[in-house]
């Protein structure tokens, strides 16, 4: 058996994409090689499981109220909110801006890949 100590430090951070529907209480979660109370948002940015430029918001108390809290100094530790790493994120480049609603999808998506040469939505 491998006592505590020499286990290694392993933490979920928990997170919903709200345009994708997303919902808080069935949150998507991936993990970080880290205590958690070490995690930094640098960590985040470089463990963050999707290709993209994405806005981190983080679950945090203050006070009384429940906040998302932006950080902009990625070298501090995270907040968490009850015990946990929780997040809501945004993606800085919208799916809407390379594809619309199904109804309306069909020629711009067409338009985009004569353009540029490969199918927008496999890379979804």
């Amino acid at each position: 058996p491998v006592s505590s100590n020499m286990a290694k430090a392993f933490t979920l951070v928990f997170y919903i994409i709200p345009e994708d529907l997303d919902d808080l209480q069935i949150p998507n979660a991936f993990a970080i090689p880290k205590e958690k109370n070490e995690i930094t948002l640098t960590d985040i940015e470089k463990f963050f499981p999707l290709e993209g430029k994405f806005q981190f918001r983080f679950q945090y108390m203050h006070g009384d109220a429940l906040v998302w809290l932006d950080l902009n100094n990625r070298k501090v530790k995270v907040p968490q909110y009850d015990d946990k790493i929780v997040m809501k994120v945004t993606r800085k480049v919208k799916k809407a801006d390379l594809t619309s609603e199904l109804s309306e999808d069909e020629p711009k998506h067409f338009e985009y890949t004569e353009k540029h040469g490969h199918d927008p939505l496999l890379n979804l």
